[in-house]
């Protein structure tokens, strides 16, 4: 059936996950840091519903001898951030901006008059040649150029999409009112469509902000704690056994232990 959600196949988003993984990252694959799309990785809801940011910190707590609590760390957990909003299959937004005719080219290449390019221009310039990726301007879009979105439902493309995101464990950033973050994660995903009709969905989708540890730095010939004590040389501490005793002085100690006649 055309329209079966699939829960088995890879994400669209596997290659980008690879890209992230690789050493050293290609972040540049789809959106720059700094040029980050609007909405969710680039998809907007029709109606946008309630906005929230969560900070949250967990505090230890250690009960002395009285009773009261004694807090000694302080751990930030992940950014939260929850969105809401409304994907109809008829929603009226802006008129599309006419595009202008790009200008006539008054002097045409002529290709028996063009110099051929030498094997190394060639090899820049297939090098160079923009992906699939790089050409997309968000997640959204790159999820539009490799789905049959015109052959599905604006609700159904709306949860595809972030089924994608949320299977291939993507990375992406996100518009709020505060600001944009950056690096956040699907953590959850709610869509409902209530009885009362069947042409719009409500979506929750709540994103956590994504860490991850960097490179350990190893310095050669420093050590440092448990590892430079026992790294020391040894040194005697004491006179103990430094001194060969006599031979009347090794009978005296080990005359209590002989045996009698």
């Amino acid at each position: 059936m055309s329209n079966t959600v699939p829960t088995d196949s890879p994400s669209i988003f596997e290659a980008l996950a690879t890209l992230q993984t690789s050493n050293p990252p290609a972040y540049n694959a789809i959106v720059r840091p700094n040029n980050p799309p609007a909405g969710i990785g680039g998809y907007l809801f029709d109606i946008p519903g309630d906005e929230e940011v969560r900070l949250r910190s967990a505090i230890s707590r250690h009960y002395v001898e009285s009773n009261t609590p004694i807090s000694d760390h302080i751990t930030l957990e992940p950014e939260m951030i929850t969105l809401r909003g409304v994907v109809a299959e008829l929603a009226n937004g802006l008129p599309a901006t006419p595009t202008q005719a790009p200008a006539p080219n008054p002097l045409p290449v002529l290709p028996a008059m063009s110099p051929g390019l030498t094997p190394g221009q060639q090899q820049t310039a297939s090098a160079t040649a923009p992906t699939q990726g790089e050409q997309a301007s968000g997640l959204y879009q790159y999820y539009l150029s490799g789905s049959p979105a015109g052959s599905l439902t604006r609700q159904t493309n709306a949860f595809l999409f972030f089924q994608q995101a949320w299977w291939g464990r993507q990375l992406m950033s996100v518009e709020t009112p505060w600001g944009i973050f950056l690096n956040m994660a699907i953590a959850d995903l709610r869509v409902v469509q209530s009885k009362e009709t069947k042409y719009l969905s409500d979506f929750t989708v709540i994103l956590e902000k994504i860490r991850v540890a960097g490179e350990a730095t190893v310095n050669a010939g420093q050590l440092a704690g448990r590892n430079a004590l026992q790294q020391a040389p040894v040194s005697q501490n004491g006179a103990a056994g430094q001194v060969t005793p006599t031979a009347a002085q090794a009978a005296a100690l080990y005359e209590p232990y002989n045996p009698g006649p």
